[in-house]
Order: structure tokens, then sequence, then C-alpha cells
């Protein structure tokens, strides 16, 4: 009667273990999907991260290249400006040069 009823209690144990046993799998199986969602969602976000970053850094540079090419342009035109005004300059002392030349010669 005894070996009955503690046979019964053993059953009843590992069906109690096996039921444990089975919410603990179901858990575990949730968690992993949530985890893979997440991970997926990581993913999704990080590539769009990378795809923003990628967009603004071609604008940026984009940018730096139409600042590059007008800062030459104006050192262009600023190299022309300097060229005239010297040119400028080497006539306004000559002519001068040649108007004391006149006076002296006239003085004399």
């Amino acid at each position: 009667q005894q070996l009955l009823a503690d046979l019964e209690e053993c059953k009843r144990r590992l069906g109690a273990g096996a039921e444990q046993w089975q919410a603990e799998l179901s858990s575990c199986r949730a968690e992993s999907q949530e985890a893979k969602r997440r991970m997926i969602q990581l993913q999704g976000e990080h590539e769009a991260e990378q795809a923003r970053l990628a967009s603004r850094l071609s604008q940026e540079n984009r940018d730096l290249m139409k600042r590059l090419y007008d800062l030459e342009h104006e050192h262009v035109s600023c190299q022309r400006q300097l060229g005239e005004a010297m040119q400028r300059s080497e006539w306004l002392s000559e002519s001068a040069r040649q108007g004391s030349e006149e006076s002296a010669d006239r003085a004399k």
C-alpha cells in the first residue's frame, strides 16, 4: 500500500516537474523570439543610421567642394585685381617720374 502511495507521489512530482519544465521552455522560447525581433529591429535602426550618416557626409562633402571651388574662383579674381593694381601703380610711378623729368627740364 505504501509502495503504491510512494509511486503515485513520484508520478505527481514528475508531472509537476514536467509542467514546470514546459513552462520554462515556453518562457525561454518567448524570450528567444523577443531577442530575435529586437536584434532585427536594431539591425534596421543601424542600417537607417548608416544611410543617414552617409547622406549627411555626402552633402557635407558637396558643400565643401563647392566652397573650395568658390574660394579658388575668388583667389583667381583677387590675383587678377592685384595684377591690374600693380600695373596701374607702375604706370602711375612711370608717369610721375616722366612728369618730374619734364618739370626739371623746363626749370633748366
